[in-house]
């Protein structure tokens, strides 16, 4: 079952979609400067060891994405946004039609190169280089973002990715380099049913998740003609647990996300790199007495990407994530459960290599492999019951159409 859309959601989507409908079919009369895209992705994987994204030892078709937007603006000042998606990954993405976006962007100040508004709705979250763009994959760095700094396995696409808040933003031109800040804060609200299977797992039947405190800031720098590119982004939560009557078992923590992010774009190649390291302190009690929770997780990869020519891209990735920065090949993990197999539970080094083909500006087809080490990135939800194999590969396939 997909979880309900929180309230301020379900009112933007029978608020919104209804005005861009209406502004859209006077559009003619009013002369309403409007847009329209969309785009539809398929892909498959195949994978030796563990499942990604559905049964993908026996190869998985559990991976599309399709998505229908539209903007307009009834005033000079006033941009009107959604998207609804639909999107299947495996165990951690169902399929469902939701509401992705959807804000009203007002311009208080727009003045050559600098700017300065406000949105309200449900934003897109500002937050290292791919965030905001992560739906559509000719925006992506590849098939897969990387897995250690976006947490696309782990259940937390849809939280990272837009908020049901308030958001500021602004720029201006210093010189050669233009600076952009984009600030959001999102109410205390409770994550919906999915959101909270994904990110407590089991726990999810025993009570409610809440996020309290949540807000997100990017400063960024762009400078050399677009060659150029450094932000630092950060993420601040407050994740408590409120166990039904009768349930020993709660959890009550903080964690502030740093990232870092840098890009280099040349004529032929481009260097992209980004780290982030998040910093979680709470409680957390199991059937048993509440023991603190203080560790520094870490996640940071270096990707190059060479254009053969205009439509050919070759790219390679080596992406790492480490659970617990002080434990970095997880000797103290296997230690504290007593199993020597999981050491291999608390990091991942996977390394990747690519090929993108963009015959026209309509059509894209990528191919990647990865050699993965550890199963610190791999979906709990898609491996239930199962030993991981913590040496484990995977090839992915994907098509992808934009109109």
């Amino acid at each position: 079952m997909s979880a309900p859309e929180p309230r301020l959601g379900r009112r933007l989507a029978g608020l919104l979609w209804p005005c861009l409908a209406g502004l859209l079919s006077s559009a003619p009369a009013q002369a309403v400067d409007y847009q329209v895209h969309g785009f539809l992705s398929q892909g498959y994987i195949l994978s030796e060891g563990n499942d990604f994204y559905g049964d993908s030892t026996r190869g998985s078709w559990e991976f599309y994405e399709a998505g229908l937007n539209g903007t307009l603006k009834p005033l000079p000042e006033l941009l009107v946004s959604a998207q609804l998606l639909l999107r299947d990954a495996g165990a951690t993405d169902d399929g469902g039609p939701r509401l992705d976006y959807a804000f009203a962007d007002y311009r208080l100040l727009s003045r050559g190169a600098s700017n300065l508004g406000l949105r309200a709705g449900r934003v897109k979250n500002a937050y290292g280089l791919f965030n905001d763009t992560r739906d559509v994959l000719f925006a992506r760095p590849g098939i897969l973002l990387p897995l250690s700094v976006y947490f696309e396995s782990q259940g937390a696409r849809t939280l990272l990715f837009a908020s049901d808040g308030a958001q500021a933003y602004g720029g201006l031109n210093l010189g050669d380099h233009y600076l952009s800040l984009v600030a959001t804060y999102a109410p205390d609200h409770r994550l919906g049913q999915s959101e909270e299977a994904r990110l407590a797992g089991p726990l999810a039947d025993l009570g409610d998740v809440q996020l309290r405190d949540f807000r997100l800031a990017r400063v960024q720098d762009d400078w050399g003609d677009g060659r150029w590119t450094a932000a630092l982004s950060y993420i601040h939560g407050h994740m408590v647990f409120d166990a039904h009557p009768g349930v020993p078992t709660d959890f009550d923590f903080r964690f502030n996300l740093y990232l870092l992010s840098a890009r280099y774009n040349a004529e032929r190649y481009s260097l992209t790199a980004e780290y982030g390291i998040t910093d979680f302190d709470g409680t957390l009690q199991t059937f048993g007495p509440p023991s603190q929770v203080d560790f520094l997780s870490e996640g940071y990869y270096l990707q190059a990407d060479y254009f053969l020519e205009p439509r050919w891209t070759l790219s390679g990735r080596y992406d790492v994530g480490t659970l617990d920065r002080s434990d970095r090949d997880g000797s103290r993990c296997a230690t504290s459960t007593g199993q020597p197999q999981d050491r291999h539970a608390c990091f991942s080094r996977d390394l990747s290599a690519g090929l993108h083909w963009r015959p026209d500006p309509h059509w894209g087809f990528w191919a990647e492999y990865h050699w993965i080490d550890g199963t610190y990135s791999v979906s709990q939800q898609d491996n239930a019951n199962r030993a991981l194999d913590p040496h484990w590969s995977m090839l992915l396939l994907m098509a992808s159409y934009r109109f």
